[in-house]
């Protein structure tokens, strides 16, 4: 009985999971909607990355990508995110710090899993 009972419930957390993905691609909006491209982004600022992040992620799935095929498209990091492993770019405004906790601007990652060396998803940090 118990199999079955996890069985209803994986449609619904899957759906979950699913909604919260595009809410948080949703937010990203906010910071534009410039069209990405790969010749776009290598000479754009980090202000005019910030705004082709939301294109960049309704084209491409990056869950399950390598951080190589990440690089390929975004080129080599300019940021660091926890391992020297996950790529990691600054994006978005410069803004001004006003505390040691402040960050200058955010960083866009793609957390990657150490046992499989796939992407897990994306991180904007802070989200503006």
């Amino acid at each position: 009985m118990k199999k079955y009972g996890l069985l209803l419930f994986l449609p619904v957390i899957i759906l979950a999971f699913a909604s919260c993905h595009k809410l948080q691609i949703a937010g990203i909006k906010k910071m534009g909607t410039e069209n990405f491209t790969v010749e776009k982004w290598k000479i754009a600022s980090q202000e005019k990355r910030g705004e082709m992040i939301y294109s960049f992620l309704n084209k491409y799935q990056v869950r399950g990508m390598t951080p190589e095929e990440i690089k390929k498209l975004l080129g080599p990091s300019t940021a660091y995110y926890n391992y020297d492993i996950d790529p990691a770019y600054w994006v978005g405004p410069k803004r001004i710090m006003h505390t040691r906790s402040d960050k200058s601007s955010s960083i866009l990652a793609f957390p990657t899993n150490k046992k499989t060396g796939k992407i897990n998803s994306f991180v904007i940090d802070p989200m503006p």
